[in-house]
């Protein structure tokens, strides 16, 4: 349960972010880097309303319930805890990667940054560019 609420949505939402940009179907906005994307990814494992509502359908048990829900919980809250300091490191560096770049790749960054803490307008431009890619339609 863990492992699909956390890696599942990591790696599905950044693939499928991924795939949309290489195939040309949507492209990153403005100041978007890959690394925020990653970061988002991660914390698209919070969603936790539908898996509690499944596991009520799927267990008659009150004791299977019971643990479904907690390690739904559990992964929530490492979704949230592993993104967020994702998205922190991110906030720290001062380069942007080239748009269409994943991090790693040829021509992208391969740190997550410097170190030092974030200023709130590091802070306030990584929340504004994570929610331009969430709410931005493909072009």
């Amino acid at each position: 349960m863990v492992l699909g609420l956390v890696v599942g949505k990591a790696v599905g939402v950044s693939a499928a972010t991924w795939l949309a940009v290489r195939l040309g179907i949507g492209v990153l906005p403005d100041g978007v880097r890959w690394s925020q994307v990653g970061g988002v990814a991660v914390v698209a494992g919070v969603g936790f309303t539908v898996a509690l509502f499944v596991t009520g359908l799927s267990f008659d048990d009150p004791g299977l319930q019971d643990a479904s829900k907690v390690g739904i919980l559990v992964a929530s809250t490492v979704a949230a805890v592993v993104g967020a300091v994702l998205l922190a490191r991110t906030a720290r560096g001062s380069e942007p990667e080239p748009r269409g770049q994943p991090a790693g790749s040829p021509g992208g960054s391969t740190s997550a940054g410097s170190s030092g803490s974030a200023s709130p307008e590091a802070w306030r431009a990584t929340a504004s560019a994570a929610s331009r890619a969430a709410s931005s339609p493909p072009r």
